[in-house]
């Protein structure tokens, strides 16, 4: 069970089913009382994005409605920063005399992210003291922006203003930074897998939960604005699902990562959270890439005898899993046969391995073992 979603019922081989006394310890069931915990609020959050697409759905949206209303979230994005770039607009502006376009050009340099330059123009319109035709055609540049080519990215980074400013001290990320995030989900074609491989990449897996909270939070502020990124429901509709996913993932690999660790293993290999991140996407994703990765990270094992026990662990872990998350219909199957014939050929190459594990003795002065505890 990944976050208290089973997987569909699959027939189960001895090995598979074989659990080692560590998935009882209690650090182990306190790992997975708070997966749950997630999944809980997760659902919760579910119906709240429910309630949000229903709401969506039945508002009809005008054009001149949207011009003449703000998105919800109509501040600036850089705080203190941005209004200093105001305040220096309006006195290069009062200054001297110049023209509209060099005004226009003048706060584009200012504000070159699209977002940030609309705000900056409605700002500055309530502050500056245009003549009727030019202030025509600052709302004809804002039009441009708000429907033309970069619409979505536009709109979304107007809309998710507020949520940018409350996650980028609790991500630890710059405002630039977020509203990247927030742009790329929403825009993002691929599979969902591959953009929590981005995310793990770029923000580690301490982040990661964050990030969906913020996205989260972000895309109800999107679906609430006068004016969303997205036109459609179903567009909203797919992008509310794939927070669904990315939970999954997320709760995937806190378990697999606790797991690894109840086995109170020294091998310096299971503690590089880089090389076990990859091996959670490619055996999701990408088969061949696993076994060249399975078989590496085998042969840095300091300890051959840890090696059927680090492998035992991952059948039980990917036995688990389930098989919505996986890209390919039979990736699963194929992934714990594969470790179930590795294991065959190891413990074929090493006789006894498993007892001569099991029994763990007492290193004698000076000495150290790296050999697992298969009670952990």
């Amino acid at each position: 069970m990944i976050n208290g979603i089973s997987a569909r019922p699959q027939p189960r081989s001895e090995t598979a089913q074989v659990k080692t006394p560590g998935d009882a310890a209690p650090e182990t069931q306190s790992a997975e009382n708070a997966l749950a915990h997630d999944a809980e609020q997760m659902m919760d959050m579910m119906d709240d994005m429910s309630m949000a697409l229903a709401q969506f759905n039945r508002r009809q949206y005008g054009k001149e409605e949207q011009i003449s209303q703000r998105p919800a979230s109509d501040v600036k994005q850089s705080g203190d920063v941005g209004e200093n770039k105001l305040d220096k607009v309006v006195k290069w502006f009062t200054a001297g005399n110049h023209s509209l376009r060099e005004f226009l050009d003048y706060v584009r340099s200012m504000f070159p992210d699209p977002s940030d330059y609309v705000m900056a123009l409605r700002s500055l319109m309530r502050k500056l003291p245009f003549s009727a035709e030019e202030a025509a055609e600052i709302d004809a540049e804002i039009e441009q922006l708000l429907y033309g080519e970069f619409a979505q990215e536009t709109r979304a980074g107007i809309n998710v203003a507020l949520k940018i400013r409350q996650y980028a001290p609790v991500t630890q990320l710059e405002c630039a930074q977020l509203r990247m995030v927030y742009r790329s989900y929403i825009s993002w074609k691929f599979d969902i897998l591959y953009l929590y491989k981005v995310w793990l990449e770029q923000y580690k897996k301490s982040r990661v939960k964050s990030l969906l909270h913020y996205v989260r939070d972000a895309l109800v502020c999107d679906m609430a604005a006068a004016l969303p990124s997205c036109s459609h429901h179903s567009e909203f509709g797919e992008l509310t699902s794939r927070l669904h996913s990315l939970n999954q993932l997320i709760s995937l690999t806190d378990m697999f990562h606790q797991k690894i660790a109840a086995l109170n293993c020294s091998e310096p290999v299971l503690a590089d959270e880089t090389i076990i991140n990859q091996l959670i996407i490619s055996g999701l994703g990408d088969t061949d890439a696993f076994r060249n990765e399975i078989t590496t990270l085998l042969s840095s094992v300091e300890s051959d005898k840890n090696q059927p026990l680090i492998l035992q662990r991952f059948i039980a872990i990917f036995s688990e899993i389930p098989d919505t998350l996986f890209l390919q219909e039979a990736q699963k199957e194929t992934i714990v046969s594969f470790l179930k014939e590795h294991m065959s050929e190891i413990i074929h190459t090493i006789p006894n391995v498993i007892q001569d594990a099991g029994r763990r003795q007492a290193p004698t002065d000076g000495e150290h073992t790296s050999v697992c505890d298969p009670a952990g």
